[in-house]
């Protein structure tokens, strides 16, 4: 298809108005644009100099690497979703505040498929990349032993390219629908499906496979990985409480006392007992040598 071109839209299809100039004549006018135009590309501008500047902070931090040293996959993801959202903010907020400045689309069909498809695609990075961070929150804490030979540079690298891979095929309807349409001289970007059923399975699929489904998953997750933490919290508890117990059971001074009276005593009839067996045993030799004595050849 021929971007250049533009396309006209049905009678039966055509559901928007076309902005009218005696509509805006009735609003207030702010330099040269609508009060509420003025204040949505206000929030555009602080959208775009915040996300630029964070974004770009982001990247730059983590870019750099020390020499020898291996990227970890969770700065790889971070990285990868800090670059899907300044390439939005680049390439696609400066083109859609235009829509808010002027009255028709003047940018081309080019711009107008690109910035929609790369808005479509961006999103899907964004939430596919949002999904691989919490399987790798979930592989590092609950499957710590394994998580070494897992959690390699390699594969995540690998993971964010399947990623712009299934985002860029996912969006690639977007880019094909998208056209300028042409209607009382006035110049349009706009997506229309000729077959609305199509659409509405796109759109069924996009919002099962691009927010269901990673919904879910980043639920299901970090939903293991609290459970996880709040057993090994429990059992941390309860190994601190036995040990405190057994530290105080050898620092306790009056036990300690106790148990060496309780060790005294013991020895003390022993030996008690001991004595009065020989001094028994002593005093029948006694007697029994003065009986001797005493009795007659």
């Amino acid at each position: 298809m021929n971007l250049s071109e533009s396309l006209w839209l049905p009678e039966e299809s055509w559901n928007v108005s076309a902005p009218a100039a005696e509509e805006e004549e009735d609003q207030k006018l702010l330099f040269g644009i609508g009060t509420d135009n003025f204040i949505t590309l206000l929030v555009f501008g602080l959208i775009f100099t915040l996300g630029v500047l964070g974004n770009s902070m982001v990247i730059t931090v983590l870019a750099r690497s020390k020499p020898g040293k291996p990227r970890s996959t969770t700065n790889i993801f971070i990285l990868n979703l800090s670059i899907a959202d300044l390439s939005y903010l680049l390439f696609c907020i400066p083109f859609q505040s235009t829509i808010y400045m002027m009255p028709t689309w003047v940018l081309g069909a080019f711009i107008c498929k690109f910035i929609h498809y790369f808005f479509t695609v961006s999103m899907l990075v964004s939430i596919f990349t949002l999904s691989a961070m919490s399987v790798d929150r979930y592989i590092a804490i609950v499957h710590s032993r394994k998580s070494s030979s897992i959690r390699v540079a390699r594969h995540a690298l690998a993971g964010v390219v399947l990623i712009w891979l299934l985002s860029l095929a996912m969006a690639a309807p977007v880019m094909y629908y998208q056209n300028i349409f042409r209607r009382d001289n006035h110049t349009f970007c706009w997506e229309w499906w000729p077959d609305q059923n199509q659409k509405k399975v796109y759109v069924v699929c996009t919002f099962v496979f691009g927010y269901v489904l990673p919904l879910l998953l980043i639920s299901f997750c970090y939903a293991k990985v609290l459970i996880h933490l709040h057993k090994k919290l429990r059992n941390m508890s309860k190994k601190s409480e036995a040990s405190k117990k057994k530290r105080v059971r050898v620092l306790d001074p009056d036990k300690d006392i106790h148990h060496s009276l309780e060790g005294l005593e013991a020895v003390g009839a022993t030996c008690d007992t001991n004595f009065l067996q020989s001094s028994s045993c002593l005093a029948e030799v006694i007697w029994l040598r003065q009986l001797s004595a005493v009795a007659p050849n």
